[in-house]
């Protein structure tokens, strides 16, 4: 459908002074199909006076592959139901004045105009195909044009700028600003980019997502095929304050983007020169195949700061093997120490020869990727010759070993590392970084796709719930409970009763084991309102409990007098709540008074299974407190997993009426999980 927009052959530029301007991007990109020019005041362009310019788009000989309208949102509209009229592939809405400045009934205006002609924007500066040299674009740009790269789908037109005017050496073969989404998104571009082979990488610079259902189609679709990275801007914990729970606060909207990203092996950036570096690596290499780093360099100091900048990185300074180390000790002598990182020293230093054994031999031993330090002097003052036979020993090793082998060149100063040389080095295969850091950050995230691309596909999400003005409601205690309890998830035990019934009967909780926990029901947080009571030893201290709350604030006449857990090792939060993306997202956490002070949570996305609730567990970092530290107990973490199952397996069948289920805590002890309280928010019936 996106074909003929995104690689036309034709192209109507539609406008004055902006348009004129996107048509010199495209010329001067040596664009070799058919361009037309529609000005109503048939202005020429003294550049290329041979260019005929059309009047109206009626007059096209031609209905166009892509148009690029550049007049006002009026005019827009307009222009581009006469385009759709005449068969166009589709159009770049440049104008501003829809949706993002509240005005809903022109974006309407607009769809219905273009029938189901697609456009991107409105809002929007456009296309650059850098393969084809078709650039939609009304401003400049610092692309070149390429015979393969990555793709970068954008929110941002002046980050989109940006992005072209970097110098790390990163082919760029597209670059997409949508604006506002109304008719082509994320997903819908992704897809098309998907079908070309030319784009090695797929990047987003994302605002808000725009169809969560759309995004899952898309990237199930993508696994295994081409890597995708992400870089959301926007991240805050926005509305925090206005739900009833804690889990809010937990697990808020970035929070499940994040889970939402991660459930589908899409790699998720915090920074543009992480976004950008990763996307380098992959174009470079591809997934990576594991965690296995080599550092190279001739330096002590380099080989530290190698191995201090690593530690804190989930990858892994693999030693060498036995019979490398062997190798290394005859091929370099006894002062060089085999271990990674590995510092080769500098006798070999201005020998291309031996440079490229010692550099093919330490590679050749099973890392996933090889990395070699190399800060390159600065030309103005300095002579960089033996660093360039340093990089060519390099080239040769890496075309002496398998393809799969992932090689880079990386300096430890941004500075270091001219444009001149990435560009050498991606030419021969091997990634070029400036710093540690990114080259790291790009590992890790290359690693995590391809971990993701060796799993099976993750289960189909639940569906979103639609947006409603449904009143809700709070379930009390008691009867959350109960609705548990009828999905298989053990409960503490206890009674309902009056106030009444509490004062007149002896025999009130003759069911139960002293001692009690006495709770107010009606109330989402009854501890922060003094409306719970614990360790009640007999019925006199439970009624002196019920008294003591007489003052607290709508309070009503019921009340919960359930057994206390006494065997407690271990204290989880377990929250579900809906989300506009994601759909039912699970949140796991320390519980109790601790949620709010450890600040240690995970978030995962429903359905899901046994296994990721459990690696999620080990994720938290009072996790080996539960496992029994230092000869400690250790808890039932097999009894909390059945139980966190079943508490969303119950969600699960209840969606999309739950707006928010929190157990907190769940009690675990040496032998069972129980849970303890209950906040239940449900859609009014």
């Amino acid at each position: 459908m996106l074909q003929r927009l995104l690689s036309p052959r034709s192209i109507a530029f539609i406008g004055g002074h902006w348009a004129r301007t996107a048509i010199k991007q495209s010329i001067n990109a040596d664009y070799r199909g058919t361009i037309y020019y529609v000005n109503q005041r048939g202005e020429r362009m003294d550049e290329f006076p041979t260019l005929p310019v059309y009047p109206h788009v009626r007059e096209l000989p031609a209905a166009p592959d892509a148009a690029f309208i550049a007049v006002n949102r009026q005019q827009t509209i307009d222009t581009i139901a006469h385009l759709s009229a005449i068969g166009s592939g589709g159009a770049i809405c440049f104008a501003a004045g829809f949706s993002e400045s509240g005005d809903h009934a022109r974006t309407q205006q607009l769809c219905a105009a273009a029938g189901t002609m697609p456009f991107l924007g409105p809002n929007c500066y456009g296309l650059l195909n850098y393969l084809d040299g078709a650039l939609l674009w009304p401003d400049q740009h610092g692309g070149k044009r390429i015979l393969r790269g990555v793709a970068i789908i954008s929110q941002s037109g002046n980050i989109s700028i940006s992005i072209t005017m970097q110098q790390r050496g990163l082919p760029l073969a597209m670059v997409c600003a949508i604006g506002n989404q109304t008719r082509v998104g994320f997903a819908e571009l992704s897809q098309a980019l998907l079908a070309d082979p030319r784009i090695t990488a797929i990047g987003w610079l994302m605002e808000a997502v725009d169809n969560s259902a759309e995004l899952e189609d898309l990237l199930r679709a993508a696994h295994g095929k081409k890597p995708i990275v992400v870089l959301k801007l926007g991240a805050s914990q926005q509305g925090a304050s206005a739900t009833l729970s804690h889990t809010a606060s937990l697990s808020g909207n970035d929070t499940a983007a994040n889970a939402f990203f991660q459930r589908h092996g899409v790699a998720r950036t915090h920074t543009l020169t992480e976004f950008l570096e990763t996307l380098k690596l992959l174009h470079v290499h591809g997934v990576l195949s594991g965690r296995r780093v080599l550092s190279m360099s001739c330096s002590g100091g380099e080989a530290a700061l190698a191995a201090d900048t690593i530690e804190p990185y989930p990858l892994s300074l693999k030693q060498f093997s036995s019979p490398t180390q062997a190798q290394i000790k005859k091929e370099m002598g006894e002062l060089v120490v085999a271990q990674n990182p590995y510092d080769y020293h500098t006798f070999v230093w201005g020998d291309p020869a031996k440079m490229q054994q010692t550099y093919q031999t330490a590679m050749a031993d099973g890392f996933d990727l090889s990395l070699l330090l190399l800060d390159f002097p600065r030309r103005d003052r300095c002579h960089d010759d033996d660093w360039q036979l340093a990089l060519s020993a390099l080239i040769a090793a890496r075309q002496a070993l398998p393809p799969t082998q992932a090689t880079a060149v990386v300096a430890t100063l941004p500075e270091n590392m001219p444009e001149a040389m990435s560009a050498q080095a991606h030419d021969n295969g091997i990634t070029a970084f400036a710093t540690l850091t990114d080259a790291l950050n790009a590992a890790q995230h290359a690693a995590f796709i391809g971990e993701h691309w060796r799993c099976p596909l993750p289960l189909p999400l639940l569906a979103a719930a639609r947006p409603t003005t449904a009143a809700t409601c709070l379930v009390d205690e008691y009867e959350a409970k109960q609705r548990l309890t009828t999905a298989g998830v053990e409960v503490a035990n206890g009674v309902c009763a009056s106030r009444a019934r509490i004062n007149s009967d002896d025999a009130v909780a003759a069911a139960l084991s002293y001692p009690l926990a006495v709770k107010a029901l009606g109330l989402a947080h009854k501890s922060e309102q003094h409306a719970v009571h614990l360790a009640c030893a007999d019925i006199a201290a439970v009624r002196a409990a019920v008294a003591q709350m007489a003052e607290v604030e709508n309070l009503g006449d019921a009340f919960l007098l359930e057994e206390m857990v006494q065997d407690k090792v271990a204290e989880l939060l377990i929250g579900i709540r809906q989300d506009a993306l994601a759909g039912l997202t699970l949140t796991l956490a320390s519980g109790g008074t601790q949620s709010e002070v450890l600040n240690d949570s995970v978030c995962l996305l429903l359905p899901t299974t046994s296994a990721a609730v459990e690696y999620a567990l080990s994720t938290l970092r009072a996790y080996p407190l539960w496992c029994g530290y230092r000869g400690a107990a250790a808890a039932d973490m097999t009894a909390a997993i059945n139980q966190i199952m079943a508490i969303a397996a119950y969600a699960e069948q209840q969606a999309p009426q739950i707006v928010e289920l929190e157990i907190n805590p769940l009690i675990v002890g040496v032998q069972q999980a129980v849970v303890a309280d209950v906040l239940m928010l449900c859609r009014a019936e």
